[in-house]
């Protein structure tokens, strides 16, 4: 989990990066959050989360996403490695980026540290299946018994993300 902001409202978003509605979520209130982490007003708590790894050949690119993100934190790169990987998010069934191109996408963005080693070396693939599998179990963050991704949570209650003024409620 990567925790941002220090806003007295707070949101936990849960994410996968090869889920194209969570590229469709990012694209639709990524820069409002930004904004509202900017302006002081939100804690925004991001879960990677890898429920996907099975639709990419070979298996794994949500894991491999997920750890590189996480890899972008002390690498001083989290907020615009995030949005990269979902400006970039290949489609499902495909392979997936390369640890080259996620590296690659942390050099550009200069990374600080050792970020390829980390990339490479899967230093976080342990904590995404860890955080993958608590979410997958919390029946607070289940839809019929399912957990999916985007899934956003305010105040202990999952958001209604169908509703486009569920930020500005939130932020007051």
């Amino acid at each position: 989990m990567v925790t941002a902001g220090t806003g007295k409202a707070a949101i936990d978003v849960y994410e996968d990066f090869l889920c194209p509605n969570c590229e469709i979520f990012e694209k639709t209130y990524g820069n409002e959050i930004v904004t509202a982490l900017n302006e002081g007003k939100l804690t925004v708590r991001y879960h990677s989360i890898a429920i996907l790894d099975s639709r990419t050949t070979p298996p794994g690119y949500s894991t491999r996403a997920s750890n590189a993100a996480l890899c972008a934190v002390p690498a001083g790169i989290y907020p615009a490695y995030h949005q990269k990987l979902f400006a970039s998010q290949p489609s499902e069934g495909s392979a997936g980026l390369t640890d080259a191109q996620l590296v690659q996408f942390g050099t550009e963005l200069g990374a600080k540290g050792d970020f390829a080693a980390c990339v490479t070396g899967a230093k976080n693939a342990a904590a995404v299946t860890a955080e993958t599998n608590k979410a997958i179990a919390d029946p607070a963050l289940q839809t019929n018994g399912l957990f999916g991704t985007p899934t956003v949570v305010a105040n202990g209650a999952m958001v209604d993300l169908n509703n486009t003024g569920w930020l500005k409620a939130i932020i007051g």
